[in-house]
């Protein structure tokens, strides 16, 4: 695995069908993390697949988010 984004989106698509199969929801982050690299620079480290501090930020308002949009946590944020 290299530091970077996965260029396929497939195993995005095969984790969200098994959520849909198995009822459990699946966050998407790939897009937002698509987004904000472009805007923010790096957001994976460059010797490894782990995020920067930017990208442990982009990964915790995604995450939130989208409990949020689920109406799975009650706070405003």
């Amino acid at each position: 695995m290299r530091p970077r984004l996965y260029a396929s989106e497939r195993p995005f698509k095969i984790l969200e069908a098994l959520g849909a199969r198995h009822g459990f929801l699946v966050i998407n982050l790939l897009s937002l993390f698509r987004h904000r690299e472009a805007v923010d620079g790096p957001l994976f480290r460059y010797e490894d697949m782990h995020h920067t501090a930017k990208g442990a930020d982009v990964f915790a308002e995604g995450v939130f988010t989208g409990l949020r949009e689920h109406r799975l946590v009650t706070c405003a944020g």
